[in-house]
């Protein structure tokens, strides 16, 4: 009886086998170290502020045009009534840096995420000189710009990695980092939507946090639920909105704030 019972366990067992091979729904014996292995690595990507409320609906967004789309994609801002295209101080760089965090990205670029800020007047041979080092290259000294384009083709020709320019001003210093091969992809942040369209780049704009989302993330600060807020933060987050979507990196004792996007 045993005997029977055995081999009625090893049938079950057989067809259940032959079932998974036919779906293809095999039984998942990664380890977490497996999963770690098979994301890209972050380079230079800052830390995201303590508080901050993610943009899901964004972050779908710019994900899709990511990993679907065949040209970059840019994060721009709302336009403004003085006529900038984009404020400053939204929150460009801290989506791009929970992008660049997200473990679908990371596992769409297995060769790593690499970033690097350039603002208004970068001296791009010498953030030239970090991706390569960053690629694994010896420090150096790039004589001009063309140079360090030349020498990171030829590090990123072959590599699946995802490159974000954040904070650009000129067309000019994207085109230093237009060395992707086929497999990478750019992501950049900038104020000035005319920028994106010079370069050909699809534009995400990002809006400021409206008045719940600004009073849910003084909430959070204050450490209190929302409803318990005094009736003087109304105030705070309609004049501090931008500030507030911004996400802010705070110094220690919370002395210092520096804006990250």
């Amino acid at each position: 009886m045993h005997l029977i019972t055995q081999r009625n366990e090893i049938r079950e067992q057989i067809v259940e086998l032959k079932e998974m091979l036919g779906t293809g729904n095999l039984p998942d014996e990664s380890t977490p170290e497996d999963t770690a292995a098979s994301l890209g690595k972050l380079s230079n990507v800052p830390e995201l502020p303590p508080h901050f409320l993610p943009r899901p609906n964004d972050l779908q967004a710019i994900k899709a045009a990511l990993l679907e789309a065949d040209k970059p994609v840019a994060i721009t801002g709302i336009a403004r009534k003085v006529g900038l295209q984009g404020m400053g101080g939204i929150g460009k760089s801290v989506l791009a840096a929970t992008l660049a965090r997200d473990e679908e990205v990371r596992r769409a670029f297995p060769d790593g995420v690499f970033w690097l800020t350039l603002g208004q007047e970068p001296a791009l041979t010498t953030r030239q000189a970090q991706l390569a080092e960053s690629l694994g290259d010896p420090i150096r000294i790039f004589g001009d710009e063309q140079q360090g384009r030349a020498r990171l083709s030829e590090l990123l020709a072959e590599r699946t990695c995802l490159l974000i320019l954040d904070d650009v001003w000129q067309v000019a210093h994207a085109e230093a980092f237009n060395a992707l091969g086929p497999a990478g992809q750019l992501l950049l942040t900038s104020r000035d939507a005319g920028i994106i369209r010079a370069l050909g780049v699809a534009e995400h704009r990002l809006g400021v946090l409206n008045k719940t989302q600004a009073l849910e993330l003084l909430a959070q600060w204050a450490g209190q639920a929302l409803e318990t807020l005094p009736p003087e933060a109304q105030a705070v987050a309609k004049a501090c909105v931008p500030a507030l979507s911004s996400g802010y990196a705070w110094g220690a004792g919370a002395r210092q704030a520096r804006p990250l996007g």
